[in-house]
């Protein structure tokens, strides 16, 4: 097995085009952990998510939400996402816990149309074997996180898992991936986060990592503009 990242042609490392997942590989120069995002990263939860978020919007205000503002729920805790809502929808009456609850409902609903990302837990097994530290920072709820690892078999996969229950502050803010690398024992500047939203993005950088943008939620120019080192558009197997 050997999982690579393929990479634009015009990010090569060492005249290369693809970077095979090992310790000597230029992306993992110095690198002791690889630090990933789960939604839009290991599993295409995102457009479920955004399918989940707009019908609470229809059921609080009675109308769909706007492309920029789905956008703006990308990447961030649940509880956010609530007080997002509740401040577009002041009318609906409905308190966070009560919007928090209705949104996992919606979700459980449809979770059978979630996905794994592709390549993703292949490649996540050859970064274990290659003797990477591995950890998820997701903003999900646990009850999300351990939904997703159940289907997928992704239990045991990783050291520590951070979720948006474990932070006061959800990415942007870099706490997520700050306690990531401090449970793993490792510097942040020794890891690599892979990630696939704009608050993702800023968050690993934030915290002093190395990032690596997927363009599974939004295009390259915009994750580079987040601050991405490296944007590539799928794991390679």
């Amino acid at each position: 097995m050997n999982a690579t990242l393929e990479l634009e042609p015009e990010v090569k490392c060492g005249g290369k085009s693809k970077v095979r997942l090992q310790p000597g590989s230029c992306l993992l120069d110095g690198m002791k952990a690889i630090l990933f995002d789960m939604d839009g990263v290991l599993i295409d939860s995102e457009p479920v998510h955004a399918a989940c978020i707009s019908a609470l919007a229809e059921e609080m205000g009675g109308r769909a939400l706007e492309e920029r503002e789905v956008l703006s729920f990308k990447g961030v805790p649940e509880r956010q996402v609530a007080a997002g809502l509740m401040r577009l929808f002041p009318d609906a009456g409905r308190e966070a816990p009560a919007v928090m609850k209705r949104a996992f409902d919606l979700y459980v609903e449809r979770f059978s149309l979630v996905k794994l990302i592709p390549g993703a837990r292949e490649f996540v097994l050859v970064a274990s074997e290659s003797g990477l530290r591995l950890a998820v920072a997701t903003s999900a709820a646990p009850s999300m996180q351990q939904m997703a690892f159940d289907a997928f078999g992704l239990n045991g996969l990783f050291e520590t898992v951070v979720t948006g229950d474990d932070v006061k502050r959800g990415k942007p803010d870099p706490e997520p991936y700050l306690l990531a690398a401090e449970r793993l024992g490792v510097i942040p500047a020794e890891c690599l986060v892979i990630e696939d939203s704009i608050n993702g993005v800023k968050s690993g950088k934030a915290a002093g990592c190395r990032v690596v943008g997927l363009t599974t939620s939004f295009p390259k120019e915009t994750l580079l503009a987040a601050g991405a080192d490296v944007v590539v558009d799928a794991y390679g197997v």
